[in-house]
């Protein structure tokens, strides 16, 4: 019961620290935008491409952190969130939670936390660990 708690109690807190009021626009930014745009028509497209200006670099997504990871796993191993968090099934979460009813679920999360602390620790990275879809994500 107190674990239910304490995940409806972290929802809840994630859900109010991430209020929508907090967030600003660079209205400048916006203008400069809207006035340096070109209209593109296709057929000017396929007759003189040279004659379109270059588009800016669109900068890269940021990759996800190992260091974050390896701090979910402290926090929230025992719930699955840091599996969330390097991509693996949607409800890994929902596995990690019915497997700590029965301790296995503690042990998998010890074995994850050692598994990475490991990983941090010789500097191979997480790498291996994302987007995977297995139970066990070090087998």
């Amino acid at each position: 019961m107190k674990k239910l708690l304490t995940v409806l109690v972290a929802v809840f807190a994630f859900s109010f620290a991430a209020n929508a009021a907090d967030y600003s626009l660079n209205e400048s930014a916006i203008d400069a935008v809207i006035e340096n745009a070109v209209e593109v028509n296709a057929a000017v497209d396929a007759e003189f491409p040279a004659a379109l200006p270059a588009t800016p670099a669109i900068p890269a997504v940021s990759q996800k952190s190992d260091g974050a990871a390896f701090v979910l796993t402290i926090f929230l191993g025992w719930c699955g969130i840091h599996r969330m968090y390097m991509g693996s099934t949607p409800v890994m979460w929902l596995w990690y939670l019915l497997l700590n009813f029965v301790i296995v679920g503690e042990v998998i999360v010890t074995i994850d936390f050692i598994v990475e602390l490991i990983a941090l620790i010789d500097g191979s990275g997480f790498g291996k660990y994302y987007n995977n879809r297995k139970l066990l994500m070090w087998a």
